[in-house]
């Protein structure tokens, strides 16, 4: 089973602070991150949520992200890709 995670970026809107801070703070250690075959950062949810007293439902749904993007593209007038086709 794989670990429910949050990207650095819902990381740091979590918990009210930069994206630099979270870096800092998964290098320090004190913010338990995977880096998948070096990609991106990868924040582990239990441990921060735990860490944090944070709850479940305060974890944005991937379709609420979703959402938001395509309204930010909408209000920029670009037109979201098709179904199923990536860059």
């Amino acid at each position: 089973m794989v670990p429910e995670t949050y990207t650095v970026k819902e990381t740091a809107k979590l918990l009210h602070c930069s994206q630099r801070t979270v870096y800092d703070r998964i290098g320090a250690g004190k913010i338990k991150a995977v880096r998948p075959f070096g990609g991106r950062w990868l924040v582990l949810a239990e441990p921060l949520e735990r860490e944090f007293g944070l709850t479940a439902s305060s974890r944005p749904s991937r379709r609420a992200i979703e959402q938001r993007g395509l309204a930010a593209l909408a209000r920029l007038g670009v037109e979201p890709l098709p179904e199923g086709v990536r860059l």
